[in-house]
């Protein structure tokens, strides 16, 4: 699960136009809320196999007064013995990257994650997973109503985001997203 998570969010900065923007705004620590902020907006990347788009969610991924909008970016991830593994990626990616801090960046989270068995790490179908990508906004998302009491702390729900309006993961969309 945390192997498809990183998959994931180096696949969203493979598709990012502006590759550098999107990992200086990549989170730097597994308990962030988000797995990229920006100003105003924060992003969830959640990943699902199979026909249905349903992702797990923690309350304040939806609703979280820390920044104006919460948006997900949704992917259908199918496994291959052909498509890029995280080192893949990371070697398609670096090609565009000219910042040696943000390089490493991204190495630690690899390394972090996956350790150096580059043999045994699971490959995704990368056309499957374009082709599915897309931008959904957490209003759209089926979620729950109430707010937990006082002294729940925690509350995580399965939503099935089939239905839900979405939008293209586009250099239009990417660009509202940089600026906020």
């Amino acid at each position: 699960e945390k192997m498809m998570g990183l998959w994931s969010e180096l696949f969203i900065i493979r598709c990012a136009e502006n590759k550098e923007i999107w990992i200086e705004n990549w989170h730097e620590s597994e308990r962030s809320t988000f797995d990229f902020r920006f100003p105003t907006i924060g992003i969830d990347v959640k990943s699902f196999s199979g026909n249905k788009r349903e992702h797990f969610f923690k309350l304040e991924q939806l609703n979280n007064i820390s920044v104006k909008e919460q948006l997900v970016l949704s992917l259908c991830l199918t496994e291959t013995d052909t498509g890029p593994n995280v080192f893949e990626l990371y070697e398609e990616i670096k090609k565009e990257i000219v910042s040696k801090k943000l390089r490493k960046k991204i190495e630690k989270k690899i390394f972090k994650n996956s350790g150096d068995d580059t043999d045994s790490a699971r490959r995704y179908d990368k056309d499957i997973a374009l082709g599915t990508l897309c931008l959904l906004n957490s209003k759209d998302i089926p979620s729950l109503e109430e707010i937990p009491p006082t002294g729940v702390t925690e509350v995580k729900f399965k939503s099935d985001c089939s239905n839900a309006k979405s939008a293209y993961f586009d250099k239009e969309n990417q660009k509202k997203i940089e600026k906020g």
